[in-house]
């Protein structure tokens, strides 16, 4: 592909491939969504899961995704994407919120995010056990959406991957109202 552009132009070009992709890493990847209710105090809030992925542009939610090595599997410089509907965007600041969720406490991860760019990435240098992130999200855009798998890539051997569900047709369809 040859392309002529005036001096000063900047161009981004982004591919991704339709083709379904499978897992190559002896991961699991769970995704779960929860609704912030305010509680009585300032800066609490209650999560209550969102089972039917259905959400508002009206309310702030947490993304929750736990990533699973197979027992004994150790991964090395990783990143964890995560993908956000059209109009889905990460709160960049939590200003000291307190979330209690179903088993506890649930802390707050900082990611990596691009305003408008529709994927937060986690990095990860070190994966060994269970580990699970929490990012603050809203959505601004009503629809119907469907939203690919999360995935986990090994960043020096991108071809290893994995994805919630085991392939990236997996994802969900979230509905915002």
């Amino acid at each position: 592909v040859e392309i002529t552009a005036l001096p000063g132009t900047y161009a981004r070009l982004v591919y991704e491939s339709r083709d379904e992709a499978k897992s190559k890493l002896p991961i699991t990847i769970e995704r779960r969504l929860y609704r912030l209710e305010p509680s009585t105090e300032d800066l609490d809030f209650k999560a209550t899961p969102v089972s039917d992925w259905k959400v508002s542009t009206q309310e702030l939610y947490v993304d929750e995704v736990t990533v699973v090595p197979v027992e004994g599997g150790t991964f090395q410089f990783g990143l964890l994407e995560v993908p956000l509907p059209s109009g889905g965007e990460v709160e960049g600041t939590t200003w000291g919120m307190k979330v209690q969720g179903p088993t506890g406490a649930m802390s707050i991860s900082d990611v990596r995010y691009e305003v408008g760019g529709q994927v937060y990435g986690i990095p990860m240098e070190r994966l060994k056990g269970a580990t699970t992130h929490r990012v603050l999200v809203r959505f601004g855009q009503a629809g119907k959406f469907n939203v690919p798998s999360a995935r986990y890539f090994r960043m020096y051997a991108p071809a290893e991957q994995a994805f919630a569900g085991g392939s990236s047709a997996a994802g969900h369809e979230i509905v915002v109202r």
